[in-house]
């Protein structure tokens, strides 16, 4: 096309060749990977240097907030070509904080970064091209290796021993300062130290497994073991003990401390005694036992200290201390030792009737807890690698399959040694689990010298972090084999091949039979017959069997007409006269000469009714040396380019035919091929070839006089054939064909939906030896997968724009806008296949939910490989001439683009659409019919990456050296600042691991506005969750066991947020449990994307603690009779930790009867009992109480466990009825707060103006409401009462106002007058006691009445004087004081 634009050039032809192997599938469920297709970057030493370039030891260690520097030595796991700008990364160690930084790689290999704690390597190319510049030269290819350091900070968590893991088993320790030795050194201060003074403390140490039970020769610890330490301690009586005085004793340093112990007390074993002191642990593993007065005040003073933990071994060392006496001077003895754990592994292997050997390998049949695991499987001589699958226990107890996202296996064939496979478990180690359960591997392995070797072996190891590794051997042998066949040798190119047998006879009389075809109703499948006069019978001391002893069974005879209509057995039968061992030899022929190559020849035998398969493909000599490899994908041509090199051994071929075939070399795998004659080339190799590729192009052979050119089948439709002639009609030279095939996907085979992207060729090479009739032969084949975008006759694929910004990195005529609203841009490339497309032909436009107004380009197009889309585009289709656009008959945005002319040429729609803001996954799909064939292609728009929609991160965090049980999450969420309307996110978690910390009724949750800083995003302006519609909200569902907590971040965002919140970690989960929870994000209702994220819990504890997770809890409220309240109360839940302290749990259980009606803010429910719950220490309390019961807040501790029927613990709580409350007036003077008597008052209800009672007050003030028959009035709950004065006492202003008597359902009482609370001094509520009811009595203050002067009086004058004599001395006190004050 004249107007086309220049496409922009795809890297070099290798790199298409190299991402064509990368493409080749493997099922490693049933095929063991070749690692020549896998490529990657490890880390393989690694040294790190404090601040002044010091080595990091336990002697130099370095500070928290300290930056270390890393020299980390990396290199490419194997040797493959690498293009420019290819990037591989590496995950650093989460324990240290990254600082951004970058650099330059040694040698121009390219450069580095770090970021978010990924490494990552750009690579520059590794190779050189060839002089043509069409091949990489493989002589040049360099393995990239080398070192990069980098800089880190020791983040404040209180470790004072971190072990990095940089996978590859590279492990290297951190050792750090903390300040937990200067907050030992303060609490020493008061007191004496004991090992100083010679005291004997401590007096033996035992170590068992996390359940207490002993470690053993048979139950040996991992390296990373949970473990229970107790010591037994004891005070001589004549030792003197101060208040103070304290025991240090430093831990094995293969103990690992998680977190500080601290103030753990001494429990006094004596009943009512008092502890005799307490305990500390600190994060470096130093034990110090503090005594108190107690201790200095009694005898016989002795006890135990339990410590809950994990071992922490390190890889040198293979046994450890699990019990010892601890003397008097020090020194230890009595040690009971234990090696650390070998992981078991057993392997067996078995010949099958097909000369197939199985091979079993069991590892981990003891169930251990296996971390990093790695099976290693070394092939020994004479037998090849077939297949494996993988198989784990089932929940019955059976063998169930398993495929490969369980296990990954790795096949190598390293030259001049014997192959191996390594096994691993990628899944289990990336989320830092271990292997819990049995494995059984099932690997397959053929027999390859026929079985002359007679016995075969195999040997597999095992190795991980944290046990010693294993090996085992096994070997078969076919002399436990009862019967077998072999095919030994074969003459070739004669059609000749030799058989071996072994029957054993166990009957008089018993028969074999001998079947050189499979279908036992066709012997015409036969490829071979048996040539009688070659057969030799011996028995098993090597004596030739008599006529007598054996003879042929007639009746089981089968013929096959050879090609001189001969009869030839296919088929026949031997009687041995006597039971025996007998082995059996004679010859075949086949039926063509030369025999067709890589054909199953079948040669099954029965021994007395069992089947042997002795059946082999015959494999070509080889003598010649002929390879077939792929060099290149033209997609715009649809062409593949192929070289065949022939006689790469140089020997003298005369006559030579190579015939060029659309399949595998026995015809399987028929491909849709055509040779493109005009490429056909022909060269010899240069005199001094560098290589096999390096062709003397000025000696090509011509065709006609070279060699002559013949079409298999129409235009070449099945292949072609090249006879060389002339000056190559007898020739040495070795020869290399290079041409191109078309590939015609109208007429590939489909695999499934589409059609195949298979393709393979081959050839085979026939001619004649240099002074002999006889012929060679010799034949190679190669395949290749295109891409696989290529089944269907077009594609699809597109991207999504905000407002403004520009569309960028695809070609398309669209490219450059700016839109003006969000659009999506799809691009449809049509016609891939190069076929007529008729005028007529229709591909119809499904634009889905969320896309409107689309408008349409159209364009011819180019493109490399479709997997990286279109690299230009040309002439533009003419809307009306070249196509029209047609209605699908409805009313949505779906059209129809109707060709009006026909065409041949890949074309593209162009299609941009708006892109409504509420759908966050857009979806496009493009239908066409032709030629009898259909196009059915979707592809589907994320508006963001997941990972840039929301991103989590948790830990477990430690302040000032004391870790707490608890996980900090933070989540990141829209980092592309995309508009959500309705945002809110989600989180739910698992009750009986962790429960969202809460604080006055509400969930801890801090959010902010990110602000993006290079690859980092942090924290800005903080974000009030209460405000503007924004909410949080907290849910429980009892009966899945999870609490979830909903953020709503109100109407809508456009920027990214992050968000921070805290669990409390279950005190009862053992150390190395993985918590995790999912956290997903909604617009408008939508799923947009979710996450998950795991924890790994650390403890180090001081009491232990079992955990199971099959516990209940169920509440029953009762009242003073035992019965159940049909009222409802509410209880807080706790859980206990090792310190006896109450850490949240469920702050708000409500409680109607025996049922749980709500949790926390949630709907209403109704529940039995709180299941899940994990085994461990509990404690509920009252909140509040059912309406007209007093409530009852009382701390009630209790365990949920094994020992429990039915592992639930009942808690009956009982409330004593409210009683009703009577009510009295104490009424005083407002002067001088004398009690007045005389006061008279009056009771109705609120809204009623009835009088229910009255009150006169008594000579000390008070007076109690009493009905007209003078019996105390009973107020009654959940009322408002309004009392009024009706007389004052004598000299006294009677009050205007009214008091509100409120009492709530709970007995709560407020007193106000006229709207204002009453002060609490002013009323009294006391409880109603053994049968009296409760008493209110609040306090009325009056004002004296004061007479008023006569008017001109001489009272009157008497009191202005008073007062004018005040106010002159109240203006001198005043001035007095401000002048003292300085004040002018």
């Amino acid at each position: 096309m004249e107007n086309m634009r220049k496409a922009r050039w795809m890297p070099s032809l290798i790199l298409v060749i190299s991402l064509l192997f990368s493409l080749i599938p493997i099922n490693t469920s049933s095929r063991a990977e070749n690692v020549e297709a896998h490529s990657d970057i490890e880390v393989v030493d690694t040294t790190i240097l404090d601040a002044m370039g010091e080595l990091n030891s336990p002697d130099n260690r370095i500070k928290e907030l300290e930056t270390v520097t890393i020299e980390l030595a990396w290199q490419m796991i194997s040797v493959d070509l690498i293009e420019e700008g290819e990037t591989r990364e590496l995950t650093l160690p989460e324990e240290l904080s990254y600082i951004e930084q970058n650099g330059i790689l040694s040698d121009g290999m390219g450069s580095f970064q770090v970021s978010n704690g990924i490494l990552q390597f750009t690579f520059a190319q590794n190779y050189q091209m060839t002089p043509d510049e069409r091949l990489p030269d493989y002589q040049s290819v360099k393995h990239y290796q080398g070192s990069v350091t980098i800089q880190a900070e020791v983040p404040k968590k209180g470790n004072s021993d971190v072990i990095l893991d940089f996978g590859n088993q590279v492990m290297e320790s951190l050792f750090i300062e903390t300040e937990v030795e200067n907050k030992n050194e303060a609490l020493r201060e008061a007191g004496r130290d004991l090992n100083a003074l010679g005291t004997w403390v401590l007096r033996s140490m035992k170590v068992t497994d996390e359940n207490g039970e002993n470690f053993s020769e048979e139950k040996p610890p991992t390296r990373d073991n949970n473990i229970q330490v107790d010591f037994e301690w004891q005070l001589e009586n004549e030792v003197e003990i101060q208040s103070g005085d304290y025991y240090t004793y430093q831990l094995p340093d293969y103990f690992a401390v998680h977190q500080v112990i601290q103030n753990e007390p001494l429990k006094n074993e004596t009943s009512g005694g008092e502890p005799l002191g307490s305990f500390d642990l600190d994060i470096n593993g130093l034990l110090t036992i503090k005594f108190n007065d107690e201790a200095a005040e009694v005898s016989n003073r002795k006890g135990t200290i339990h410590l809950s933990t994990q071992l922490d071994v390190k890889q040198h060392i293979e046994e450890i201390v699990t019990e010892e006496q601890i003397n008097e001077d020090g020194s230890t003895s009595g040690e009971v030792k234990i090696k650390i754990a070998k992981a078991a592994i057993k392997k067996t292997g078995s010949i099958g009737n097909d000369n197939i050997i199985t091979w079993e390998i069991n590892i981990n049949e003891n169930s251990r807890k296996l971390a990093n695991v790695k099976v290693t499987d070394y092939l020994q001589a004479n037998h090849k690698f077939v297949s494996i699958k993988c198989e784990v226990p089932d929940e019955a107890g059976d063998w169930k399959e398993v495929g490969s996202e369980f296990y990954h296996c790795l096949h190598f064939e390293p030259p001049n040694d014997r192959s191996y496979f390594e096994l691993s478990f990628p899944n289990l180690d990336k989320q830092k689990q271990k292997l819990t359960h049995p494995v059984k591997f099932i690997v397959r392995s053929r027999i390859t010298d026929s079985g002359s070797a007679n016995a075969y072996q195999n040997t597999a190891a095992i190795t991980g972090s944290n046990f010693i590794e294993n090996g085992v051997e096994a070997t078969v042998s076919l002399v436990d084999i009862p019967s077998y066949k072999f095919l030994i040798d074969s003459e070739f190119e004669n059609g000749i091949f030799d058989w071996r047998m072994k029957a054993t006879i166990k009957n008089d009389g018993g028969e074999i039979i001998d079947q050189m075809y499979k279908n036992d109703h066709w012997s015409e499948g036969a490829l071979h017959y048996f040539d009688p006069s070659t057969l030799a019978i011996t028995d098993e001391k090597g004596r030739t069997l008599q006529e007598d002893q054996w003879s042929f069974i007639r009746a089981e005879e089968v013929t096959k007409k050879d090609k001189n209509d001969a009869d030839q057995i296919v088929r026949f039968g031997i009687k041995f006269a006597k039971a025996g061992i007998y082995y059996l030899s004679y010859k075949t022929k086949a039926f063509e000469i030369p025999p067709p190559l890589n054909e199953e020849f079948v040669n099954y035998l029965w021994v007395e009714g069992k089947k042997y398969n002795g059946s082999s493909g015959i494999d070509d000599e080889d003598t010649l040396g002929v390879t077939k490899s792929h060099q290149g994908t033209d997609y715009m041509k649809r062409e593949l380019t192929w070289w065949t090199t022939i006689n790469k051994n140089k020997i003298v071929m005369k006559n030579a035919k190579i015939e060029d075939k659309y399949s595998s070399v026995n015809g399987n795998n028929k491909s849709a091929l055509r040779l493109n004659e005009d490429t056909l080339h022909i060269y010899p190799l240069k005199k001094e070839a560098a290589n096999d590729n390096d062709i003397d192009e000025s000696r090509e052979l011509r065709k006609g006089k070279d060699f002559i050119l013949e079409s298999k089948g129409e235009n070449y439709k099945d292949g072609f054939v090249i006879r060389l002639i002339g000056d190559y009609a007898s020739t040495d030279e070795t020869l290399q064909i290079r041409y191109n095939t078309h590939f015609m996907m109208e007429y590939q085979s489909p695999s499934g939906s589409k059609k195949s992207n298979y393709f393979v060729n081959s050839a085979i090479v026939t001619y004649q030896y240099e002074g002999e009739e006889r012929q060679g032969y010799d034949s190679d084949e190669t395949e290749v997968w295109i891409d696989s975008r290529m089944g269907q006759n077009g594609w699809k694929y597109g991207t999504f724009v905000a407002k403004g910004e520009e569309y960028k990195n695809q070609v398309s005529p669209f490219a450059g806008e700016k839109p003006a609203e969000d659009s999506v841009y799809w691009t449809v490339p049509i016609n891939s296949w190069g076929v007529k497309l008729n005028a007529g032909t229709i591909i119809w436009e499904d634009i889905h939910e969320g896309q409107s107004n689309p408008e349409v380009k159209i364009h011819k197009v180019i493109y490399d490989r479709p997997e990286y889309g279109l690299t230009g585009y040309g002439d533009q289709l003419e809307e009306d001439i070249d196509y029209e656009i047609i209605s699908n008959g409805t009313n949505s945005e779906n059209f129809g683009i109707k060709l009006l002319k026909e065409i041949t040429e890949p074309f593209a729609l162009f299609i941009k659409v708006k892109a409504d803001e509420d759908t966050f996954k857009y979806k496009n799909k493009a239908e066409m019919d032709f030629e009898g064939e259909k196009l059915e292609v979707e592809a589907f728009v994320e508006k963001s990456y997941k990972t840039d929609w929301l991103t989590k991160n948790g830990s477990q965090e430690m302040e000032d050296s004391e870790a707490k049980l608890q996980a900090n999450y933070e989540i990141i969420l829209n980092k592309d600042s995309r508009t959500i309307n309705d945002p809110i996110i989600t989180d739910t978690i698992t009750i009986n691991e962790q429960t969202f910390q809460q604080e006055n009724g509400s969930v801890k949750v801090k959010a902010y506005k990110a602000i993006k800083k290079g690859n980092l995003y942090v924290k800005g302006e903080g974000v009030d969750l209460s405000k503007e519609g924004r909410s949080v909200q907290l849910s429980n569902d009892i009966e899945k066991g999870t609490q979830t907590l909903t953020i709503s971040l109100g109407e809508s965002i456009s920027e990214p947020y992050i968000i921070e919140y805290s669990t409390n970690i279950d005190p009862a989960l053992k150390n190395g449990t993985q918590i995790s929870n999912k956290a997903s994000l909604f617009g408008k209702g939508h799923l947009i994307t979710e996450t998950v994220k795991q924890v790994e819990v650390k403890s180090t504890q001081g009491s232990g603690t079992s955990s199971g997770v099959d516990g209940a809890l169920r509440i029953r409220k009762i009242d003073e009779k035992g019965e159940l309240i049909d009222a409802i109360a509410e209880f807080a839940l706790f859980r206990v930790d090792k310190d006896g302290k109450l850490q949240e749990f469920l702050p708000s259980i409500k409680v109607k009867k025996d049922r749980i009606v709500q949790i926390g803010e949630g709907e209403s429910i109704d529940l039995e009992k709180i299941s899940n719950l994990r085994y461990g220490k509990y404690a509920i309390q009252e909140i509040k109480a059912p309406d007209g019961y007093e409530l009852d807040d009382t701390v009630h501790k209790f365990i949920i466990d094994g020992n429990l029927p039915e592992h639930e613990y009942l808690h009956e709580h009982k409330n004593n009825k409210l009683k009703p409350f009577e009510l009295a007036i104490l009424k005083k003077s407002m002067m001088d707060e004398r009690e007045l008597q005389g006061g008279e008052f009056a009771l109705s209800e609120a809204g009623n103006e009835q009088t229910l009672a009255t009150a006169t007050t008594d000579k000390s003030g008070i007076g109690k409401f009493q009905d007209a028959e003078k019996n105390p009035y009973p107020l009654l709950l959940g009322k408002d009462y309004i009392v009024k004065e009706t007389k004052a006492p004598d000299g006294f202003v009677k009050l205007k106002g009214a008091f509100t008597v409120s009492i709530s359902k709970q007995g709560d009482v407020t007193v106000r007058y006229d709207g204002d609370e009453l002060d609490k001094q002013d009323i009294s509520v006391k409880k109603g006691e053994e049968g009296e009811n409760a008493q209110i009595q609040f306090t009325a203050r009056n004002n004296p009445r004061t007479p008023l002067p006569k008017t001109g009086g001489a009272g009157g004058a008497l009191l202005i004087t008073l007062g004018l004599v005040g106010l002159l001395v109240g203006l001198w006190y005043h001035f007095s004081l401000k002048k003292e004050e300085g004040w002018s």
